[in-house]
């Protein structure tokens, strides 16, 4: 990197103990990274941005990794600030409900520590291996948010470093105390632009005593949207609903139920009678919950989970077989009150929406 003068190179050095040059494995979506630094802490980010910003150079954070090709690659990368280091669940008052983390930590990790308390953070994993602070820098969210909403309706607390490596906080451990601007909603989905979130406090919910999910196949998307709409707006009401539609294929509605073993078993059995004969309930989520394609023969699920279902037809967003190390690459945009969704991996070497990107939903 041109910018990356013997001066500027010594003065992120001594920053943190770990500094490195960026190798093969730290390119942005194809854009090469100068020097690696990897703080354990939020003091030594702060100290990395603090003589990032005195020698005028290009910042990118990373949590675990999982999704650096979300989002338009960085114009240039002199420094990547990795946050793996910084992976400890560092407060978690079950008796209250909620839970603090370093961004690094993985969201499978904390989970894991607040399960053994009977409590959950309802995110889901939408990419396996995915960190706190990456969740939260590009507002990933799964089935679950219809239930407890998205990370941004359970984040009450955050701590932040701004460019000039200046510490800012918000929130607290009491909803009733916080006051002012909040700064949480404005870092989310931000893909790590206007600060790098270096810590994070949650609301967690209990962990159900059981779940069942309740399936259906699909063919007709007018069906589909009378019957997610007679569901949603049910006395059963259901913890999650996710419609797959793979290209080519028939599609499946999912409803998920969970609580108490004899609620649930009675809500279920409420859902397979608005449903029909076809649905089926299982105590196992089906392949592929809450996550988006993986890398496939047919990576693009636009079709699929989030595409409005009231048009008379799957949108033709230009899907076709694509190769098998395909990994797809999520656009989204909100319309006439609904979200849309296309896989960009799709039209190689173009991030332009498909045709029906614009088009007037139903």
């Amino acid at each position: 990197m041109e910018t990356l003068t013997g001066t500027a190179r010594e003065a992120l050095t001594s920053t943190c103990e770990d500094v490195r040059d960026g190798g093969p494995d730290d390119v942005v979506d194809g854009v090469p990274v100068g020097l690696v630094a990897r703080p354990a802490g939020t003091d030594q980010v702060a100290e990395v941005l603090k003589a990032a910003a005195a020698h005028r150079l290009t910042v990118v954070p990373r949590g675990r990794g999982t999704k650096l090709t979300w989002g338009l690659p960085p114009t240039s990368a002199d420094v990547l600030v990795d946050l793996s280091a910084m992976d400890q669940v560092l407060d978690h008052a079950a008796g209250d409900l909620i839970v603090e983390a370093q961004a690094g930590t993985r969201l499978a990790d904390l989970q894991d520590v607040v399960g053994q308390a009977g409590q959950r953070l309802v995110v889901d994993e939408t990419v396996p291996g995915a960190s706190i602070g990456g969740s939260l820098s590009t507002n990933a969210s799964g089935p679950h948010r219809m239930l407890a909403g998205t990370a941004r309706d359970l984040l009450i607390g955050i701590t932040v470093v701004r460019a000039d490596g200046v510490v800012a906080k918000a929130g607290g451990r009491v909803v009733k105390n916080v006051a002012g601007y909040d700064l949480g909603k404005l870092m989310i989905g931000a893909f790590g632009s206007l600060a790098v979130v270096t810590e994070a406090l949650f609301r967690l919910h209990p962990l159900p005593e059981v779940q069942r999910w309740v399936t259906l196949p699909v063919d007709d998307p007018g069906r589909v949207d009378d019957l997610s709409q007679a569901v949603v707006h049910s006395q059963t009401v259901p913890g999650a609903l996710e419609l797959d539609w793979p290209v080519g294929g028939a599609g499946t509605l999912t409803v998920l139920y969970g609580g108490k073993a004899a609620g649930v078993e009675a809500r279920a059995g409420a859902a397979v009678s608005m449903l029909g004969a076809d649905a089926a309930v299982s105590d196992e989520p089906p392949a592929g919950w809450g996550r988006p394609a993986s890398s496939s023969p047919a990576c693009c699920r636009v079709c699929a989970t989030w595409w409005r279902p009231s048009v008379t037809s799957a949108p033709a967003c230009g899907a076709r077989p694509a190769a098998v190390s395909c990994t797809p690459r999520w656009v989204a945009r909100t319309t006439y009150r609904k979200r849309w969704y296309a896989c960009v991996t799709c039209a190689p070497g173009t991030r332009a929406a498909p045709s029906w990107w614009t088009r007037r939903p139903g």
